[in-house]
């Protein structure tokens, strides 16, 4: 489920033209899914961008572990050996 994601993050660095720290705004771990939101410091010097960007994506972290909870029940097999 982290490509769902990474389009967030690829937004976000598209922005900088140096490297800089990331900052975790999302983390969940659970039988099904793992998956973290991650924005790069620069971004606080845009805080209307930076606090747009991390609610999109604590909304989608949120949709996606429903997403995954629903899949785990539905399709335990796929959830086997550890796969998530």
């Amino acid at each position: 489920m982290r490509w769902i994601l990474r389009p967030l993050a690829l937004a976000a660095t598209a922005l900088l033209a140096g490297e800089a720290a990331a900052e975790t705004v999302a983390a969940i771990k659970s039988r099904g899914l793992e998956a973290t939101v991650e924005l790069d410091d620069a971004l606080e010097a845009h805080p209307g961008l930076f606090a747009n960007l991390a609610a999109e994506g604590k909304r989608r972290i949120g949709t996606v572990r429903k997403e995954a909870e629903r899949a785990r029940r539905e399709t335990p097999d796929f959830f086997r050996d550890g796969r998530k």
